[in-house]
């Protein structure tokens, strides 16, 4: 679903999402409060992008991250939110 927004490493086939994945130095993530309570918001730039988001933790590297619990939610985005609608906004 975000091919044309996400970095290449980032797109996995649905049944290829890790479960165990592996993060480099420096990985930013994003979520809930009450699913990234470290997290604090961010405004700046990340890879040559201005990013604002609400809650985010930049990872320090070999944390194991569970990618396939983000699927329900990206399908969300896509079906019941704005989708690629939301570059426009």
């Amino acid at each position: 679903a975000c091919v044309p927004e996400c970095p290449y490493e980032a797109i996995f086939p649905e049944e290829e999402v890790p479960y165990d994945y592996e993060a480099p130095p420096g990985v930013w993530i994003n979520n809930t409060k009450s699913l990234l309570p470290d997290g604090r918001p961010f405004e700046g730039e990340i890879d040559g992008h201005p990013v604002k988001l609400l809650n985010a933790k930049q990872l320090q590297g070999g944390e194991v991250i569970d990618l396939t619990e983000d699927i329900p939610a990206n399908y969300d985005f896509f079906i019941e939110g704005p989708g690629y609608d939301a570059l426009d906004m």
